[in-house]
């Protein structure tokens, strides 16, 4: 087991993660047992910066809670429970920022069915903002302690405004089988998120039917309070059940519930649901129209009569006029893409990215045109992954590039950008290369030269941080290296692994990179690299030793 004294100035130092991980795995390793105030230090440190620290920290901290807990088979005294529920409660203010380990240590107070723990739980649900904690804990809270006092603690989350939020909550409530939870799934049938209608019918489905109907049954009869009526409708909606029909009939002489009540009743779609209507056809006059429209029964002169009839009529000859206008043009001005793409159908030339990789190989300046107008986007992969302008960059077709840059300069999505040359530059292929890499690999020296001078920046940097003079030493291209330092590229530049080019031309035995990076570009021979060795250290020497 590690020194105490060790221990607590690693954990101490929780600045530095270089201390933390070893002496973390040493405990995973060697230790068989830890003192409280160690755990607690380590409970801390699963919320740490540092990613290393945190995965350490959780396997150890998980390791011997679990010892702690089930070692010898002993159960845990009555005294001891108070202090390991106290833990978890300390543990879970800790990674209150990290949801998931907090979902965790949530179960786990959970299941302890503690009655401190669901003060501490309600309280902790009143301050907590996270969405999946919210959702979690009110769905499990309820179920773990189904009790109204708890119903009345999750209530407000149903105005949320995350629906994963309500949707839980609704799931929670229903597990606390309380008749009060019938009218608040009924009002949840309004929400605008399906997965919450979709949990508050099924809640609705799984209480006792006689119970469900009185409900809704006196819910409908709440006439002074309307937004009480109208939720029962949509509930009445999915339910499709004929004991309504009686007092949805009923709230049809009521102006505000009229729309709603009509709509659950032709929900039901029987005989009978017609009937209710037909029977109240005659007591109103308001709402004769409507009615008459629910059963198809206005006839085309009351239509006429109607005060806006000519409008619509007038916006009906306006939007055909449109429409014969656009037809026109359709037929007798043809856009350029609709010539473009009758012009590749007489070629039996189909409009698409495979055809698009197919010109460009073959260098077919016509055909490209003809495809770009006719809709092939300008920055498409061919089937290996590469892009247009790799293919170009490839094979040093400088015309097509120019084309392809220009077309993706005139999509909509592009005209606000700054720069498309850096768009394109920055768009890698499967093997995880730029234009600049492609051009490179393949000896495309002219291809390069074209790039400097439309626009392209040639000093850019891969993620691993090599340059293109790193890249062409890899690659031993001698004209392109020469190419690059005429165009003054910074010839000791570094990558993340601290090495220069000269440092790779050396390691790589390739003499005439060496000679020209050292002749032409002046590179430092003396540079040392993030392991603290220079060319020289590496071999330089050697290299030339027998000229």
């Amino acid at each position: 087991m590690p020194d105490e004294t060790t221990a607590t100035a690693s954990l101490s130092d929780s600045s530095n993660p270089q201390l933390l991980v070893p002496f973390l795995q040493n405990l995973l390793i060697q230790s068989e047992e830890i003192d409280t105030q160690t755990a607690e230090k380590i409970g801390v440190l699963v919320t740490h910066g540092d990613l290393a620290v945190r995965f350490w920290a959780r396997r150890v901290y998980n390791r011997f809670q679990c010892i702690k807990s089930f070692s010898d088979d002993v159960t845990p005294a009555d005294d001891e429970m108070p202090e390991k529920i106290e833990l978890l409660h300390r543990k879970l203010t800790a990674v209150n920022r990290s949801p998931f380990l907090a979902m965790s240590v949530i179960e786990q107070i959970l299941k302890r069915r503690e009655p401190q723990s669901l003060l501490f739980l309600s309280e902790y649900l009143d301050r907590c903002d996270d969405p999946f904690q919210l959702s979690f804990l009110t769905k499990n809270l309820c179920a773990y302690f189904p009790t109204e006092e708890v119903l009345q603690r999750v209530v407000p989350f149903l105005k949320h405004t995350d629906s994963r939020v309500v949707a839980n909550t609704i799931e929670g409530i229903e597990k606390i089988r309380s008749d009060k939870g019938i009218p608040i799934f009924t009002q949840m049938l309004r929400h605008d998120n399906h997965r919450v209608r979709a949990n508050a019918l099924k809640a609705l489905a799984r209480y006792d039917s006689e119970k469900t109907i009185y409900a809704l049954s006196e819910m409908l009869k709440m006439r002074e309070k309307p937004h009480f009526v109208i939720a029962a409708c949509h509930a009445v909606c999915e339910l499709k059940n004929t004991v309504f029909l009686p007092v949805l009939a009923e709230n049809l002489g009521y102006r505000l519930l009229f729309d709603d009540s009509l709509r659950a009743i032709r929900a039901v779609d029987n005989e009978e649901s017609k009937a209710a209507i037909m029977r109240r056809h005659d007591d109103f006059r308001y709402f004769d129209r409507k009615l008459a429209e629910s059963l198809g029964e206005i006839k085309r002169e009351e239509a006429i009569r109607h005060p806006w009839y000519k409008s619509i009529r007038l916006a009906k000859a306006v939007l055909a006029t449109i429409a014969a206008a656009w037809l026109l043009l359709y037929l007798f001005f043809p856009s350029p893409e609709r010539v473009a793409r009758a012009r590749l159908a007489e070629l039996a030339i189909s409009a698409d990215v495979k055809s698009m990789s197919a010109a460009i190989l073959k260098d077919d300046q016509q055909q490209v045109e003809l495809l770009l107008a006719a809709g092939v986007p300008a920055d498409g992969s061919d089937e290996d992954g590469s892009s247009f302008f790799h293919l170009c960059a490839r094979l040093g077709h400088q015309e097509i590039f120019d084309s392809l840059r220009g077309a993706m300069s005139k999509t909509p999505q592009n005209q606000a950008s700054d720069s498309v040359e850096s768009r394109i530059a920055a768009a890698l292929n499967r093997q995880g290369e730029n234009i600049y890499q492609t051009a490179i690999r393949n000896g495309q020296t002219r291809f390069l030269q074209y790039l400097a001078a439309t626009g392209f920046d040639l000093s850019t940097r891969d993620k691993k941080g090599n340059s293109l003079l790193h890249y062409a030493v890899a690659c031993n291209q001698e004209d392109i290296l020469v190419f690059l330092l005429m165009q003054k590229q910074d010839v000791n530049i570094k990558n993340l692994l601290g090495n220069t080019p000269l440092h790779d031309a050396v390691a790589a035995g390739h003499a005439k990179m060496v000679y020209w990076l050292m002749r032409l570009g002046r590179a430092d021979p003396a540079m040392t690299n993030n392991n603290g060795f220079s060319p020289q250290d590496l071999g330089l020497r050697d290299l030339f030793k027998e000229e």
